[in-house]
Protein backbone atom coordinates (compact mmCIF):
# COMPACT_ATOMS: atom_id res chain seq x y z
CA UNK A 1 0.00 0.00 0.00
CA UNK A 2 2.72 2.45 1.00
CA UNK A 3 4.76 1.49 -2.05
CA UNK A 4 1.71 2.21 -4.22
CA UNK A 5 1.47 5.69 -2.65
CA UNK A 6 5.18 6.41 -3.20
CA UNK A 7 5.00 5.32 -6.84
CA UNK A 8 1.94 7.48 -7.49
CA UNK A 9 3.60 10.44 -5.78
CA UNK A 10 6.80 10.04 -7.78
CA UNK A 11 4.89 9.85 -11.05
CA UNK A 12 2.69 12.82 -10.13
CA UNK A 13 5.64 15.08 -9.44
CA UNK A 14 7.98 13.85 -12.20
CA UNK A 15 9.23 16.62 -14.56
CA UNK A 16 6.71 17.25 -17.31
CA UNK A 17 3.98 15.15 -15.65
CA UNK A 18 0.50 16.49 -15.27
CA UNK A 19 -0.54 17.11 -11.67
CA UNK A 20 -2.45 14.11 -10.38
CA UNK A 21 -5.70 14.51 -8.58
CA UNK A 22 -5.38 13.86 -4.78
CA UNK A 23 -7.96 11.08 -5.00
CA UNK A 24 -5.68 9.10 -7.31
CA UNK A 25 -2.78 9.31 -4.81
CA UNK A 26 -4.66 8.05 -1.78
CA UNK A 27 -6.37 4.68 -2.04
CA UNK A 28 -8.52 3.54 0.88
CA UNK A 29 -6.52 1.72 3.59
CA UNK A 30 -7.64 -1.87 4.03
CA UNK A 31 -7.53 -3.84 7.28
CA UNK A 32 -4.69 -5.97 5.90
CA UNK A 33 -2.70 -2.82 5.06
CA UNK A 34 -3.29 -1.42 8.55
CA UNK A 35 -1.85 -4.55 10.16
CA UNK A 36 1.38 -4.21 8.18
CA UNK A 37 1.74 -0.47 8.79
CA UNK A 38 0.65 -0.10 12.43
CA UNK A 39 3.04 -1.25 15.18
CA UNK A 40 1.75 -3.98 17.47
CA UNK A 41 1.97 -4.08 21.26
CA UNK A 42 4.88 -5.94 22.81
CA UNK A 43 4.12 -9.51 23.84
CA UNK A 44 6.72 -9.70 26.63
CA UNK A 45 8.03 -7.23 29.19
CA UNK A 46 11.45 -5.74 28.44
CA UNK A 47 14.35 -6.32 30.83
CA UNK A 48 13.97 -4.30 34.03
CA UNK A 49 17.39 -2.72 33.91
CA UNK A 50 20.74 -3.20 32.26
CA UNK A 51 24.34 -2.31 32.94
CA UNK A 52 24.42 -0.25 29.75
CA UNK A 53 21.73 1.59 27.83
CA UNK A 54 20.59 -0.20 24.69
CA UNK A 55 18.63 1.30 21.82
CA UNK A 56 15.92 -1.14 20.88
CA UNK A 57 15.24 -2.27 17.33
CA UNK A 58 11.74 -3.62 17.79
CA UNK A 59 8.84 -1.88 16.08
CA UNK A 60 6.53 -2.99 18.86
CA UNK A 61 5.34 -0.47 21.44
CA UNK A 62 4.98 -0.67 25.22
CA UNK A 63 1.56 -0.16 26.71
CA UNK A 64 1.13 2.72 29.11
CA UNK A 65 0.17 0.47 32.04
CA UNK A 66 3.23 -1.81 31.87
CA UNK A 67 5.70 -2.23 34.74
CA UNK A 68 9.31 -3.37 35.05
CA UNK A 69 10.31 -5.93 37.67
CA UNK A 70 12.96 -4.88 40.17
CA UNK A 71 15.71 -6.97 41.67
CA UNK A 72 15.95 -4.61 44.68
CA UNK A 73 13.34 -4.64 47.42
CA UNK A 74 13.04 -2.03 50.15
CA UNK A 75 11.27 -1.78 53.48
CA UNK A 76 10.98 0.65 56.39
CA UNK A 77 10.23 -1.01 59.71
CA UNK A 78 9.80 -0.01 63.33
CA UNK A 79 11.67 -2.38 65.63
CA UNK A 80 9.82 -3.59 68.71
CA UNK A 81 10.41 -5.10 71.23
CA UNK A 82 13.88 -3.86 72.08
CA UNK A 83 16.80 -6.23 71.57
CA UNK A 84 14.78 -8.90 69.78
CA UNK A 85 15.51 -10.04 66.21
CA UNK A 86 12.98 -8.80 63.67
CA UNK A 87 12.10 -10.86 60.59
CA UNK A 88 11.79 -9.00 57.29
CA UNK A 89 9.82 -11.17 54.87
CA UNK A 90 10.41 -10.01 51.30
CA UNK A 91 7.33 -8.90 49.34
CA UNK A 92 8.45 -11.11 46.45
CA UNK A 93 10.70 -14.11 47.17
CA UNK A 94 13.94 -14.32 45.19
CA UNK A 95 14.54 -17.30 42.92
CA UNK A 96 15.68 -20.56 44.53
CA UNK A 97 19.42 -20.47 45.13
CA UNK A 98 19.60 -16.64 45.21
CA UNK A 99 20.74 -15.21 48.53
CA UNK A 100 20.17 -11.44 48.40
CA UNK A 101 22.61 -8.95 49.84
CA UNK A 102 20.81 -7.17 52.69
CA UNK A 103 21.87 -3.74 53.91
CA UNK A 104 20.09 -1.74 56.59
CA UNK A 105 20.44 1.68 58.11
CA UNK A 106 18.88 2.67 61.41
CA UNK A 107 17.38 6.09 61.88
CA UNK A 108 17.99 7.62 65.25
CA UNK A 109 14.76 8.08 67.13
CA UNK A 110 14.12 11.71 68.05
CA UNK A 111 16.17 12.60 71.08
CA UNK A 112 18.62 9.67 70.75
CA UNK A 113 22.11 10.75 71.70
CA UNK A 114 24.00 7.65 70.55
CA UNK A 115 24.05 5.91 67.14
CA UNK A 116 22.13 2.79 66.21
CA UNK A 117 23.62 -0.12 64.29
CA UNK A 118 21.72 -2.84 62.38
CA UNK A 119 23.05 -6.36 61.80
CA UNK A 120 21.62 -9.42 60.12
CA UNK A 121 21.28 -12.48 62.33
CA UNK A 122 22.33 -15.56 60.38
CA UNK A 123 22.29 -15.60 56.59
CA UNK A 124 19.42 -14.08 54.64
CA UNK A 125 17.39 -16.54 52.57
CA UNK A 126 15.48 -16.14 49.32
CA UNK A 127 12.37 -15.24 51.36
CA UNK A 128 13.47 -13.37 54.52
CA UNK A 129 16.22 -11.78 56.61
CA UNK A 130 16.44 -11.57 60.40
CA UNK A 131 17.72 -8.26 61.80
CA UNK A 132 18.68 -6.91 65.18
CA UNK A 133 19.28 -3.27 66.14
CA UNK A 134 21.88 -2.16 68.68
CA UNK A 135 22.63 1.24 70.17
CA UNK A 136 25.98 2.49 71.41
CA UNK A 137 25.81 2.45 75.22
CA UNK A 138 28.93 4.42 76.04
CA UNK A 139 31.39 6.70 74.34
CA UNK A 140 34.47 5.06 72.87
CA UNK A 141 36.51 3.31 75.52
CA UNK A 142 40.26 3.53 74.93
CA UNK A 143 42.75 1.07 76.36
CA UNK A 144 46.21 1.90 75.04
CA UNK A 145 45.99 1.80 71.24
CA UNK A 146 42.69 -0.10 71.35
CA UNK A 147 39.43 1.83 71.04
CA UNK A 148 36.13 0.08 71.82
CA UNK A 149 32.52 1.11 71.42
CA UNK A 150 30.06 -0.85 73.51
CA UNK A 151 26.59 -1.63 72.18
CA UNK A 152 23.38 -2.71 73.84
CA UNK A 153 19.82 -3.25 72.69
CA UNK A 154 18.23 -0.33 70.89
CA UNK A 155 15.06 0.94 72.51
CA UNK A 156 11.69 -0.05 71.08
CA UNK A 157 10.61 2.23 68.29
CA UNK A 158 13.90 2.33 66.38
CA UNK A 159 13.19 2.82 62.67
CA UNK A 160 15.15 0.75 60.17
CA UNK A 161 15.41 1.26 56.40
CA UNK A 162 16.47 -1.91 54.57
CA UNK A 163 17.12 -3.04 51.04
CA UNK A 164 17.80 -6.47 49.59
CA UNK A 165 19.33 -6.95 46.16
CA UNK A 166 20.45 -9.84 44.00
CA UNK A 167 24.22 -10.23 44.21
CA UNK A 168 26.05 -8.49 41.37
CA UNK A 169 28.59 -10.09 39.08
Amino acid sequence: MFARFLLAAALAFAPGAAWAQPSSLYAPLTAADAVTVMPAPATAAPPATGTDSVEGSSVRYARADHTHATSVQRARMTVAPAGQPVRWTFAKPYEAGITPVVTCTAQNVAGATRPYVVNTVGDPTATFADLVVYQATAPNLSIGNLSLTLFGSAPSGAIVNCQAAKPTQ
